[in-house]
Order: structure tokens, then C-alpha cells, then sequence
């Protein structure tokens, strides 16, 4: 895996090379992972899509694999469809605007880490640095 950015927010975001960019006959542009940057704990999987196409193409697949989603609804010019799971939400947004999409994979046990959470850690990392 390649690293392609730790955030501000306490994630490490990787793509794999060599991952199957599709899933069913839908094309997606990219696959991203997502790890907490204290413990590396793996929460949420993810990836870029383009067309109304492939948009409609993942629906079928979802709705045929989960059954009707469990929340409809618009953010951010976005139409969002969103499966919750036991252990997964899955979500997946389209902006027919843009003609361009994303679905997410997330864990419902993990989620991503907090500051607030690792204070001792914050202070001990940046005793040397003052």
C-alpha cells in the first residue's frame, strides 16, 4: 500500500496498486483505506466513481445484495443511499451535477480516532519539540 496522506484529523489514507477497479461491470477510478493514526486500526474502505452509468450499475448491485437502503437523502448536491449493518455502513452518493460518485465501506465497531482520545500522547510527542 502507498500512502497518500495523514490528515489533521487522526487518519492515515492508503491506495493499493494493483486492486480491481470495479465492481460488476460498474468502473471505479480509485480505492482508498483509511487507518487511525494512533493504534493503525482499519475502519473505512472507499472509492471514486464517474458517470450516471456506473452510478445506477453499483444501485443495482446493492440493492440486490442489501436490500432496500435504510436512509435516502441530499448533502452537499449529493444524493446519498445508505445500508446500516450489524458490523458495515455502506453509503453511496452521487452528485449528477458533476457526474461523479462515491461509495464508502465503514466500519460501525471502529470508527476514526479523536484528539481528545490520546492527549497523553499528544503532550509526551511534543514534550522535545518546546
Amino acid at each position: 500500500m502507498v500512502c497518500f496522506g495523514k490528515s489533521l484529523i487522526f487518519q492515515s489514507t492508503y491506495e493499493r496498486k494493483g486492486d480491481k477497479l470495479g465492481i460488476g461491470s460498474a468502473i471505479l477510478d480509485e480505492i482508498w483505506y483509511k487507518f487511525n493514526y494512533y493504534n493503525c486500526q482499519f475502519y473505512e474502505a472507499g472509492s471514486h466513481f464517474f458517470s450516471t452509468d456506473n452510478y445506477n450499475i453499483l444501485k443495482v448491485i446493492f440493492e440486490g445484495r442489501f436490500g432496500k437502503p435504510t436512509k435516502s437523502y441530499e448533502e452537499y448536491g449529493s444524493h446519498v443511499l445508505q445500508w446500516t449493518g450489524e458490523k458495515t455502513e455502506i453509503k453511496l452518493s452521487y452528485n449528477s451535477k458533476q457526474c461523479e460518485g462515491f461509495v464508502k465501506f465503514k466500519s460501525i465497531k471502529f470508527r476514526p480516532e479523536n484528539p481528545e482520545d490520546n492527549k497523553q500522547k499528544e503532550l509526551e510527542k511534543a514534550k522535545e519539540d518546546f
